[in-house]
């Protein structure tokens, strides 16, 4: 077995994967939800809504079995990587499109009495509230800082080729010739990513909880527990994403100064830690919890929601949120895992705008240079 076709099946079964995973991202939402539309909870569980589920379960079936026999023929009749790399964007794009297909068919169901009124971020709230995220967040610019501090101590030291790439067993297997981007992308990077997911974290700690309209708090309860486990997860992967972008880029710096023969053994250790982490509160959140804590609203499933998450005017799709009158940045995803930016906050949109600003320099930049 060649590389090439090895590459083909590793490929494939990720693809694989990915098709598994959409096929169950539309369920993972709170109850009163529908392919992005507020229908209200009692139309949630009607037979026109389970309808449209079959139908669009059924549509993404065929789409997987098309994808992957588009991407079988195209490995086959010109290259292995080709058919993956086809396979994949196929099936993304096949699931927006049925996606679309879907949310339109909901949306004549859509709730009528959904309540106007927003619910804000809690007050008061718990003093250790955002103390985790806070301090996730010092620490991730501290390592960032000091990551690029060390790179700008050792720079003239460097010899005219530095490495730039690691194999499996840490050893470099790519020089190129020392330059500003050779030497502090990474560090660079570590202060970009890593305090974006930490800023991130504190954003989720302090988002606006979409409640239920009951009394007896099993909404809110539920609520506070899917923040805190959401917003755990981003400090402990920055933490670990932290960890492995300094120690990466120490170990770098001493592997071009000839004091090091390899990435230090921390770099392994907490990308695959990262990888486990992620992997396991997304599991746990879609199984445990739910989106939203939706898990945990059982006894009030019929209680309907309220606020921003309710409200079929304010969003576009049933993916992206814009609302002027609304002071909140994050709003909470009407499926999958997770938040969406308020498009219609400035700040929100600035963040957004400032952060790709960011991550494109660091793509663009070294794909020009090196």
């Amino acid at each position: 077995m060649n590389e090439d076709t090895l590459a083909w099946i590793v490929g494939s079964g990720q693809t694989l994967l990915l098709g598994i995973l959409l096929l169950f991202v539309p369920r993972v939402t709170r109850r009163g939800l529908l392919f992005g539309v507020y229908v209200g909870e009692t139309a949630a569980g009607s037979a026109t809504a389970r309808r449209i589920t079959r139908r669009w379960t059924g549509q993404m079936m065929i789409a997987l079995i098309v994808t992957f026999g588009i991407s079988f023929a195209i490995g086959w009749l010109f290259n292995p990587g080709a058919g993956v790399g086809s396979s994949t964007a196929l099936l993304i794009a096949a699931f927006f499109g049925t996606y679309i297909l879907a949310h339109r068919q909901a949306r004549p169901l859509a709730s009528t009495t959904a309540a106007q009124r927003s619910i804000g971020s809690l007050s008061p709230r718990p003093a250790d509230s955002v103390l985790y995220p806070v301090l996730v967040l010092a620490i991730a610019i501290i390592m960032g800082m000091f990551s690029l501090a060390y790179a700008a101590a050792h720079y003239t030291e460097l010899p005219g080729q530095v490495p730039i790439h690691f194999g499996p067993t840490g050893e470099p297997d790519r020089w190129v010739d020392k330059s500003v981007v050779s030497v502090f992308f990474v560090p660079a990077a570590n202060l970009i990513l890593s305090t974006a997911m930490a800023g991130t974290a504190l954003l989720i700690a302090t988002a606006k909880r979409s409640l239920r309209r009951e009394q007896q708090g099993v909404s809110l309860a539920a609520q506070q527990r899917f923040h805190r486990t959401l917003s755990g997860a981003f400090c402990c992967v920055a933490l670990l994403f932290s960890t492995l972008l300094t120690v990466g880029s120490v170990s770098t710096i001493r592997v071009g100064l000839g004091q090091s023969q390899r990435l230090h053994w921390m770099t392994l250790i907490s990308a695959a830690g990262a990888s486990v982490l992620i992997i396991g509160a997304i599991g746990y959140i879609v199984w445990r919890v739910g989106q939203g804590g939706g898990k945990l609203e059982r006894a009030v499933d019929d209680a309907p929601l309220v606020g921003g998450l309710a409200g079929n005017q304010h969003w576009i799709l049933g993916l992206i949120y814009v609302n002027r009158d609304d002071p909140s940045i994050l709003i909470e995803h009407r499926f999958g895992i997770g938040y969406t930016i308020n498009f219609g906050n400035w700040r929100a949109v600035a963040i957004l705008v400032g952060f790709l600003a960011l991550v494109g320099m660091l793509v663009l930049i070294p794909a020009l240079v090196l």
